[in-house]
């Protein structure tokens, strides 16, 4: 976990509709990376507790950096 908020407090259906912005600094590594033992993955995960005691979960994943896949290699 790289960055994480928890916002308390009923929600109106009013806030639902409004997209809500945020923004952090990225790292400069590790970058992502698909190779044949290890994967390294970014992703932006929103996660909301609803009343009712679930939850709904969102997530994004993204590349960081520019690092050639080995698994890119072993299929030409």
């Amino acid at each position: 976990v790289h960055f994480f908020d928890r916002q308390k407090g009923p929600l109106d259906a009013r806030q639902w509709e409004t997209p809500c912005k945020f923004s952090t600094v990225l790292p400069r590594s590790p970058f992502s990376y698909d190779g044949l033992m290890i994967r390294v993955r970014w992703a932006v995960r929103v996660r909301l507790f609803l009343e009712s005691e679930s939850e709904l979960t969102e997530e994004l994943f993204f590349r960081l950096g520019s690092v050639d896949s080995i698994l890119g290699d072993l299929s030409a």
